[in-house]
């Protein structure tokens, strides 16, 4: 019995070596993001120490450097422990980003000031109430003092003036979101309808109850743009131009385009995520390069965290890659599992009754799958920050995308054609956004309940997190075994 133990866990060990030579960039980002996490979460070391068990020598010294390097990384370039106590503060302030809110306005903005802590000129990332209008494209000269939060610091100002004018990128962003929110109110007459589409434009939701709808039946991640809004750019741009151009082509037209979605949109975690996946993929498809989709998630997660290691801080960040994650793991794994509980019997000549039948219920068990897949690691999450989860985020999930998805195309077609057509045409748009509206705000009262717990000890979190992540990669090499043998047959 001893024995068979030990080949057991040696079995396992070498699983879990021979993933990370199989995804080297996969393995290069998980401990780079476990160095930049030791650096805020002292519980991170944990984690490191338990993945360095199951590793081979070569493996321990390469990511234990990698783990130093993310560390100090973050010392050297992070400002967020800068900022341990309240500040005084007096220096210049760039607008970066603008919400509305019940309350007014809620700026976001880059403060340049003397810090009395490391006696030097120093960058923060605040957020911060005023009661005049502020407009992005100029500087201010600003006093007030600077409160630390664990995500962003909150900034009370005294006294504020003019500095200079300094167009930047981010006025340009905020200008341009401000003239396509006005353009959507012009043509949608339901003004919740209004808010969503404006939200899924701009990434913006100003409605409350709209906002508390969403947060009600669990479906409140469609209206920030994230990888979602990336993969449905693509699939109608290279539906277009794979009709009338080459492979190559396409592939020159969207990474420009894909690009100016990210700087219109703005730096935010998922969206950089999302850009820098598809231009890994589509870099490595000109120089006839295929990588597998985890090494694209480890380059992400590398890149995310070098453009800004206080990402790791970010709650869109955690379950941006973490749903991603999930996916990649655990989607085989629940569409195998769903297809033996529900088997797909097709006939020789199916009829029009039975095509129908079928697909929908391949379109409902890869949503399943899709929807398991994703919550096995995003559920200790939400736990964590949001401590409770709806019971009808299960049921939205199985048509909620797929409406919003068509109310995306619908008014892109719309925009495209009312040149030839009059203006009549976007009542589709209006009453489809009015429908789904609707739909969040008077969920089903049976199903309206939701799975609440305090928020989980830190300690457990990460334990669950190391393990889904070790049973996702020993689910990953089962399946590449196999289709290894079945290749060897064949």
């Amino acid at each position: 019995m001893y024995r068979d133990i030990k080949k057991f866990f040696l079995n396992k060990k070498q699983n879990f070596i021979s993933f990370f030579l199989l995804h080297p960039l996969c393995g290069t980002g998980l401990f780079f993001f476990l160095g930049t996490s030791f650096y805020f979460y002292n519980i991170y070391w944990i984690a490191f120490v338990l993945s360095l068990i199951w590793l081979s020598p070569q493996q321990k010294i390469r990511f234990s450097i990698l783990f130093c390097a993310g560390f100090f990384y973050c010392y050297f370039i992070s400002s967020a422990k800068n900022i341990e106590s309240t500040l005084p503060v007096q220096g210049k302030l760039s607008v970066t980003h603008i919400s509305s809110t019940m309350y007014g306005n809620r700026y976001y903005g880059t403060i340049t000031f003397y810090s009395p802590n490391t006696h030097q000129r120093t960058k923060a990332d605040c957020y911060f109430y005023y009661r005049q209008n502020l407009q992005p494209r100029y500087q201010y000269r600003v006093q007030g003092c600077l409160i630390p939060h664990p995500r962003t610091s909150q900034l009370k100002i005294t006294h504020c003036e003019k500095s200079q004018e300094m167009p930047t990128l981010s006025s340009w962003r905020i200008l341009t979101k401000q003239k396509i929110r006005k353009y959507v109110f012009r043509h949608i007459h339901h003004i919740d309808g209004a808010h969503l589409l404006s939200a899924l434009l701009t990434g913006n939701l100003e409605n409350s109850l709209l906002r508390f709808s969403f947060n009600r039946i669990g479906q409140q991640h469609i209206l920030a743009i994230s990888g979602f809004h990336f993969s449905m750019i693509v699939i109608m741009v290279s539906c277009i131009l794979r009709r009338f151009s080459s492979f190559p082509f396409t592939i020159t037209v969207l990474l420009p385009l894909v690009t100016f979605f990210l700087l219109y949109i703005g730096p935010m975690p998922s969206v950089i995520r999302a850009w820098i996946m598809l231009a890994l993929l589509y870099g490595g498809l000109l120089f006839r390069k295929i990588s597998s989709p985890l090494n694209l998630w480890g380059g992400a997660l590398i890149g995310s965290l070098l453009y800004d290691p206080e990402y790791v801080l970010h709650i869109g960040f955690q379950l941006s890659f973490a749903s991603v994650l999930g996916i990649f793991l655990y989607f085989s794994l629940f569409e195998h599992l769903f297809s033996l509980i529900f088997p797909l019997k097709k006939t020789l000549t199916p009829s029009w009754k039975e095509r129908i039948f079928f697909f929908f219920k391949n379109y409902y068990l890869l949503s399943f799958s899709l929807f398991f897949s994703v919550m096995i690691l995003v559920f200790p999450l939400l736990l964590f920050h949001f401590h409770k989860i709806p019971f009808l985020s299960l049921l939205y999930a199985l048509f909620f995308p797929s409406l919003i998805t068509l109310l995306i195309f619908l008014w892109v077609f719309t925009c495209l054609i009312h040149l030839f057509i009059p203006s009549w045409i976007f009542c589709l748009c209006d009453h489809l956004s009015h429908f789904i509206v609707s739909l969040a705000h008077y969920p089903p009262i049976l199903l309206d309940y939701s799975f609440r717990c305090s928020a989980p000890v830190s300690y457990f979190l990460l334990a669950y997190l190391f393990t889904a992540l070790f049973i996702g990669i020993q689910n990953i090499m089962q399946h590449h075994h196999k289709k290894h043998l079945i290749h060897y047959f064949i």
